[in-house]
């Protein structure tokens, strides 16, 4: 209020805010809420969640007293809070604290933390389920701010949903000749890597040369040299790709027997070595985006969708799965 130019604020009005705003705000948020509107505690000193949760379970603001047994009874001393008022802060309190209480894939992780996205906003979703009751995702957006349309669904129907997915997924007897055959293409694409790993082996020795001749210093020699280093190290060893292109397709034959045996934190490692991101839509799975090691297999079992993401059905072409 102003009293002849001079601004001065009312405690009482301070402590019926706090209480009116315990819907929707945590001790926190009031804290600051009262500090920004200029109240402060009886010591003179901002308000902090601390002193904003004593005072919103203080029963001495609806005239009792404490009993000096841990209970309360009834005070000579005027109310200051409606009991009613205070007692719908304490149930708004209760609510909070058992959303607070439930459980968090930051908490927990469960199979799909981290990798599951909304394929609506982009977001990542949420974990969320009391102790006792089915684990749900939820779009982060609509979990913050209302921003997106995207329903919760059941982590479990999505879990079998993958488990199918990953049921369906068969190597090609010849997928190695596919891979390599694809591999092919893309350098053909871009750049063959056998003339670019020649042209950085010429780089270095031509930088050998000029150093050894005294046309660079030492400093110089070694951050030439050591960023051609790193370009041969990112280039694609050929010798080794058959090697390695089975061990990848070792591990994928047997990974749906690992998902489906495995608990929550170890599918959630399945989950990100497989992938980037898994997409939600109208609570199911619609799509994955393969990790970069493993996109060459999925690129031969599923239909590309759009941007590396691929639609969760089968290629047409792809080979049946076996009846073993």
């Amino acid at each position: 209020e102003v009293d002849n130019g001079v601004s001065t604020v009312r405690n009482y009005d301070g402590l019926m805010l706090a209480f009116a705003e315990t819907v929707g705000r945590s001790d926190r948020e009031i804290a600051m809420l009262l500090n920004s509107r200029g109240y402060r505690t009886t010591m003179g000193r901002p308000f902090s969640k601390d002193t904003v949760r004593d005072m919103l379970q203080n029963r001495f603001y609806v005239g009792e007293l404490p009993d000096g047994n841990g209970g309360w009874l009834k005070g000579k001393h005027e109310a200051l809070v409606p009991l009613e008022l205070f007692e719908g802060a304490q149930r708004a309190r209760a609510r909070r604290n058992r959303h607070r209480n439930t459980i968090r894939a930051d908490a927990k992780p469960s199979s799909l933390s981290g990798v599951a996205r909304c394929a609506d906003c982009g977001s990542t979703l949420r974990v969320f389920g009391a102790h006792d009751r089915r684990v749900r995702l939820v779009c982060n957006s609509r979990v913050k701010n209302g921003a997106c349309s995207q329903r919760s669904g059941y982590l479990d129907l999505y879990e079998k949903q993958l488990m199918e997915y990953l049921n369906a997924f068969r190597i090609p007897e010849d997928y190695q000749e596919r891979i390599l055959e694809a591999h092919r293409k893309l350098q053909l694409a871009y750049d063959d890597v056998i003339k670019r790993r020649a042209a950085l082996e010429r780089r270095r020795q031509r930088i050998k040369e000029l150093y050894e001749w005294g046309h660079k210093s030492k400093e110089e020699y070694w951050l030439d040299y050591d960023a051609v280093r790193k370009e041969l190290q990112s280039l694609s060893p050929t010798d080794d790709k058959d090697t390695e292109l089975k061990r990848l397709a070792s591990f994928l034959k047997d990974i749906s027997m690992a998902w489906q045996q495995a608990n929550q934190q170890q599918r959630n490692r399945l989950a990100r070595q497989l992938f980037e991101a898994v997409w939600i839509q109208d609570q199911r799975v619609l799509a994955v985006t393969p990790s970069s090691e493993f996109k060459p297999f999925f690129d031969l079992q599923y239909v590309e969708l759009s941007h590396g993401v691929l639609q969760m059905r089968p290629r047409w072409d792809s080979n049946p799965r076996s009846s073993a």
